[in-house]
C-alpha cells in the first residue's frame, strides 16, 4: 500500500468510496452524495491549504481509501476505506498521515464518529485520539 497526496484524478474513486452504502450509514448525511456537488467540492479542497487530503493506494494503483482534515480553530479529521479493504490497516495509515501533517502545523484534532462504528473507534484510538 502506498499513500500519497490526493490529485485532481482521484475524484471518482474518493466519490465511490464516500457514496458506499455502509459509509453514508456512518456519514452525519446519510444521503447520496451528488456528483457535480462532489466535484465542486473536491476541486475546492484541492486548492484550499487549510484542507489536506491523502488517498491510498492499493499496489497495482486503485485508490481503497482517503484521509482529510479541514482545519478551523481545530483540524476536523474524516477518513473512508473501499468496502473491499476495510479491517486491513488502510483507514489506521490514512489517519496516521493525516496526524503527521497537523502536528507540522500544531493544529488540535478532533473527530465526530458514530458511537456504533466500533472499527472508526479503534483506528483513533490507536493514534492517541481519546473519547
Amino acid at each position: 500500500m502506498t499513500i500519497r497526496p490526493a490529485v485532481a484524478g482521484d475524484e471518482a474513486a474518493i466519490l465511490a468510496i464516500r457514496n458506499d452504502p455502509e459509509a453514508r450509514f456512518w456519514s452525519a448525511s446519510p444521503g447520496a452524495i451528488d456528483p457535480i456537488a462532489h466535484r465542486l467540492w473536491f476541486q475546492t479542497l484541492l486548492r484550499d491549504p487549510t484542507h489536506g487530503m491523502w488517498v491510498a493506494e492499493d499496489f497495482g494503483g486503485q485508490v481503497i481509501g482517503y484521509g482529510r482534515m479541514k482545519i478551523r480553530s481545530v483540524g476536523t479529521v474524516s477518513f473512508g476505506v473501499d468496502k473491499d479493504h476495510r479491517g486491513q490497516r488502510v483507514g489506521t495509515a490514512l489517519l496516521r498521515e493525516v496526524d503527521q501533517w497537523a502536528k507540522l502545523r500544531e493544529v488540535d484534532q478532533q473527530a465526530w464518529v458514530h458511537p456504533s462504528n466500533i472499527p472508526s473507534i479503534q483506528a483513533f484510538l490507536k493514534l492517541g485520539y481519546r473519547l
